[in-house]
């Protein structure tokens, strides 16, 4: 584009004919891949979720769900107000958060069993160890290599950190197989962490799952939750668990909790 306007700005004159013709291209651009897109987008996103807030039951459940995965815009955010609406339709929609001010309504789900442990995912262990093993065949091979045929000795010393790199994590990853131990348990009464240890839950507040970015490592998943002492930032990834799971199961058993008491 910059490349473009310098040829305009420097080049021989342009007439206004294709002056014309320029300007047409870039509306023309501008309609089929910019607003045309984001019209569609607009009104299939205004259409669904005004059928979803006035028909689904548990509008919080709703909100929290349908925002994660993208499926429209969150209330009074930029790209809600961003939106192409229709005056009635963002009347509606304006009128549709009233539901949502209202406490929401436990709804307990009999699948659930009365206490779930959660371990280390065994598929995700054993992978982590076979990896290391990996890399302590290539730390292997390029020692045997260097020392066997006149090498330099960075290739000597690059063959022998790949070995020593992979032995710490190797061990740990065997040592957490090994020893099979609970890492969370969630009942109606408490959550056990091996951070924390057992907290009630009307001890901790605002917990979540949250998606961490780690640069070029990808992505990690943390529970994350305030208690009395503090911060819990618990990395679950390679827990037996999913980002959905967890949060549904805390829900119910904070939900079973705060009904026993009443």
């Amino acid at each position: 584009m910059a490349l473009f306007f310098i040829a305009l700005m420097d080049g021989p004159a342009i007439s206004g004919n294709v002056w014309l013709v320029i300007s047409g291209v870039l509306v023309f651009a501008f309609l089929l891949g910019i607003y045309l897109p984001f019209r569609l987008w607009s009104k299939r996103t205004t259409r669904w979720k005004l059928w979803a807030f006035d028909n689904v039951n548990n509008v919080h459940e709703l909100k929290r769900v349908a925002v994660r995965a993208n499926l429209y815009a969150a209330y009074g955010s930029f790209m809600d107000k961003l939106q192409i609406q229709s005056a009635a339709e963002r009347a509606d929609w304006r009128k549709l958060q009233e539901r949502a001010n209202f406490p929401e309504v436990f709804i307990d789900d009999h699948n659930v069993p009365p206490e779930t442990t959660i371990y280390f995912s065994t598929p995700y262990l054993i992978f982590n160890m076979l990896l290391g093993l990996i890399f302590m065949g290539i730390g292997i091979t390029v020692t045997y290599f260097s020392l066997r045929q006149p090498s330099s000795l960075i290739t000597t010393l690059i063959g022998i950190a790949i070995i020593l790199a992979p032995i710490y994590w190797i061990f740990v990853t065997l040592r957490d197989l090994l020893r099979h131990e609970a890492q969370i348990i969630l009942n109606s009464k408490a959550i056990f962490t091996v951070e924390t240890g057992f907290l009630s839950w009307d001890t901790i507040y605002d917990e979540e799952v949250q998606q961490v970015s780690q640069g070029r490592r990808g992505m990690k998943y943390t529970l994350h939750f305030n208690y009395m002492s503090g911060i819990a930032n618990i990395d679950i990834t390679l827990f037996a668990t999913n980002r959905n799971q967890l949060e549904k199961l805390m829900r119910v058993y904070k939900g079973r909790f705060k009904n026993s008491d009443q």
